[in-house]
């Protein structure tokens, strides 16, 4: 009877928990894996929005956000997801972020934007790996990566073949290039 007591005790605190702590909204966006690297940690809810206001030194007020944590030693990628209240509202502050990065006071460089398929994407580089950033309808999308998977990576999370995302290569030619003529 006590055994019988116990598992219903602990079945029903389970479930409260679950229901005071819904899953994310954004969770199904998280990969399981990028290139085979598990993720090993996702953060949501009111923890991962500390996080980026943190990084980003305010609150940004985002609806919701997400934080998908790979590889187990080091981190060899994170994504970062914020959804917000309309598409619009996802796409200015896709710009107000491009516009910052653009006066080189953020701490990324080579801020640089190309597009697969339709989307646009933008590009920069800091803090040791490479930084794509872009939005999906009501979501920004931020994926930080280590540089020599970074292309194969940003194919997986976007579904597209590898040859669909330009080389880096390719990229810090068009940062230098428009570093040195920026009418273009």
């Amino acid at each position: 009877m006590k055994l019988l007591f116990r598992t219903f005790f602990i079945a029903f605190a389970a479930v409260i928990l679950l229901a005071c702590n819904p899953a994310s909204d954004l969770e199904p966006y998280v990969p399981a894996s990028i290139l085979s690297v598990p993720l090993q940690q996702l953060i949501s809810g009111k923890e991962a929005a500390k996080i980026v206001s943190r990084m980003h030194g305010k609150d940004v007020a985002p609806k919701e956000t997400v934080i998908g944590i790979y590889g187990e030693n080091r981190e060899v990628a994170i994504i970062y997801i914020s959804q917000f209240p309309t598409d619009g509202k996802a796409r200015r502050y896709l710009r107000k972020m491009c516009r910052r990065m653009g006066k080189g006071s953020s701490g990324f460089g080579h801020h640089v934007d190309f597009k697969v398929d339709t989307l646009d994407v933008h590009f920069a580089v800091g803090m040791g790996q490479i930084h794509y950033f872009y939005a999906i309808e009501d979501r920004l999308y931020w994926l930080a990566v280590d540089p020599h998977i970074a292309r194969s990576a940003l194919a997986e999370v976007l579904d597209v073949k590898e040859d669909q995302v330009p080389t880096l290569q390719d990229i810090m030619k068009q940062a230098l290039q428009s570093q040195m003529n920026p009418e273009l």
